[in-house]
């Protein structure tokens, strides 16, 4: 069936190409969503990752004549997003390092499952957002974009060892975190 969705996107990438709007549409409707959960969970900021998502499409429109893809479409359009989100986090770093918010204020964005505890949503989050970045990558891509380990090696450009290590570290870092929640020892 992957075959099949790779076959279907080379055929996709090369009506693109040809300047086709329809074939972008038909991109941008299939990934839009996965892409946009992925980028905020790197950011947690609802209106950076509308952004950094608007980016990767008009980035991939502009250079469709002249793109050359050497990995499935989809590993492509989620490298393009995590390395994007990776420069908007250095971009953030060095804007608090130099310069000084105006308001103090601090925006939440919830998680998005409105039946499970809030207290619990909360610790969830923050637990996450508190995972090392390369980590929080590996968790984000495997848990919430339902990619594999083999899908995450390709799309970060690291070995399907070092995403299993991220991902038990992650683990082991969410289950000491939430113990509180999870009533063990």
């Amino acid at each position: 069936m992957a075959y099949d969705s790779e076959i279907e996107n080379d055929a996709l990438m090369k009506r693109i190409c040809s300047d086709d709007l329809q074939a972008f549409e038909q991109l941008v409707h299939t990934y839009q969503d996965g892409l946009y959960r992925f980028i905020w969970h790197l950011l947690h900021s609802e209106e950076l990752a509308k952004d950094i998502l608007q980016d990767v499409f008009v980035n991939l429109w502009q250079r469709r004549k002249t793109l050359q893809i050497h990995c499935s479409l989809s590993a492509y359009l989620y490298r393009c997003a995590k390395n994007a989100a990776m420069n908007a986090l250095r971009q953030q770093r060095t804007n608090r390092r130099y310069f000084v918010p105006l308001d103090g204020t601090h925006q939440h964005v919830p998680v998005h499952e409105s039946d499970a505890d809030p207290a619990l949503q909360q610790a969830i989050e923050h637990c996450i957002a508190a995972l090392p970045d390369g980590c929080r990558t590996v968790f984000t891509l495997s848990r919430f974009e339902q990619l594999k380990y083999r899908e995450i090696a390709h799309t970060l450009d690291i070995s399907v060892k070092t995403v299993e290590n991220h991902m038990a570290r992650a683990l082991k870092l969410l289950r000491q975190c939430l113990q509180p929640f999870l009533g063990e020892d």
